[in-house]
């Protein structure tokens, strides 16, 4: 009997201790195969009250997020921990320089109100963000060897759905006035986009130079591409209209010479390098060549905006009531009824039976 009780007990206390936490851990960006170390940040939500019992007051982490309603107080911050310059990987520094490392926190159903910047534990000011839904920030090669912590404070909007922080860490392309700089993951240039007008819609072309110097250009016409007139590849000093014949396939045009896949001797050769260039640029570009007048500004916005990100979300569950107290969290043990306690219950009841049983037989 002793022997039982004592089993009953001790499988009771470790199905007690297996309760599961909400764990955020931090997340790499640009993982390298050399020995360098990656950029990490975490997002975490924060109590709203300081905990009184720790010297000085600390906000501590959330172990379970709580509901929310409108004014229902938010309070989260964002870590970001860049290695110092000789521990990065020449992709991140590359990138650093170039592209920059932003960060982009959006909300839904939540308002931010302020953010506060910490630099290596130094308190910077405080920013109003007069109820935004969005923050961005951006660091350049400063950033080397630096820890980053935003304090974020802000407000539900409305009960009734669930409502999420998202925080984004990464390289972006864009459109620079009249210029797109595609970069790689490995931080080198893949290509670059000029066009003739800040209104994509009012272009008359996109000229697209690779990593090789040469030049390909896309008629354009109400910011699609005009598939009446000819694209155009330079290579070299030499400037080629781009042709499709039903006979010959792709054919390279300079001056009255036409080159074709039916050319022969230094022709040949010179159409085969051509080929190649023609072939990686579409390759590079994401469609064909037939596919071209899918073409448009956004079209490498869309595609090749994104060089590398790692994303990150708190969400807090859809509130119905009156939030008095957002500090309070959910029942954590003891007072949810789960399939452990079940467990633990039916355990118990066996335990019981078994001891009344001896009682009555003796």
């Amino acid at each position: 009997m002793k022997k039982l009780f004592a089993l009953v007990l001790a499988l009771a206390m470790a199905l007690a201790i297996a309760i599961p936490t909400m764990a955020a851990g931090w997340d790499p960006i640009l993982p390298s195969t050399t020995p360098t170390e990656a950029i990490t940040f975490k997002l975490m939500g924060l109590q709203t009250e300081k905990n009184t019992a720790v010297l000085g007051g600390l906000y501590e982490e959330l172990t379970a997020t709580y509901p929310l309603v409108k004014g229902t107080a938010v309070h989260f911050v964002v870590y970001v921990n860049v290695p110092a310059e000789a521990k990065l990987s020449a992709a991140n520094k590359s990138l650093i320089a170039n592209r920059y490392l932003n960060l982009n926190v959006a909300c839904d159903n939540i308002t931010l109100d302020s953010v506060t910047t910490w630099t290596n534990g130094v308190e910077g000011a405080k920013v109003n963000l007069a109820g935004a839904k969005s923050f961005t920030t951006a660091w350049g090669t400063g950033c080397y060897g630096q820890e980053y912590k935003l304090e974020f404070w802000g407000s539900g909007v409305t009960g009734g759905k669930d409502s999420t922080v998202k925080a984004s860490l990464g390289y972006y392309n864009a459109w620079e006035t009249t210029t797109f700089k595609a970069y790689n993951a490995d931080g080198d240039l893949a290509f670059t986009v000029t066009t003739d007008s800040l209104d994509k819609a009012a272009a008359t072309y996109f000229e697209i130079e690779d990593a090789n110097g040469n030049v390909m250009t896309f008629p354009v016409a109400k910011g699609v591409i005009d598939t009446s007139k000819v694209i155009t590849l330079k290579v070299g000093s030499d400037t080629y209209d781009v042709t499709r014949s039903t006979v010959s396939g792709i054919a390279f045009k300079l001056n009255t010479k036409v080159l074709d896949e039916n050319s022969t001797g230094a022709d040949a050769k010179t159409y085969a390098a051509l080929k190649k260039i023609f072939d990686n640029y579409f390759a590079m570009l994401g469609f064909t060549y037939d596919g071209a007048n899918a073409m448009t500004a956004e079209h490498f916005t869309k595609y090749f905006g994104t060089i590398d990100e790692v994303v990150n979300t708190l969400v807090y569950p859809a509130g119905y009531v009156t939030v008095t107290n957002p500090t309070v969290e959910p029942p954590q043990t003891g007072d949810a009824t789960t399939v452990v306690g079940f467990v633990m219950i039916a355990l118990a009841l066996v335990a019981a039976a078994v001891v009344t049983v001896k009682k009555v037989r003796a």
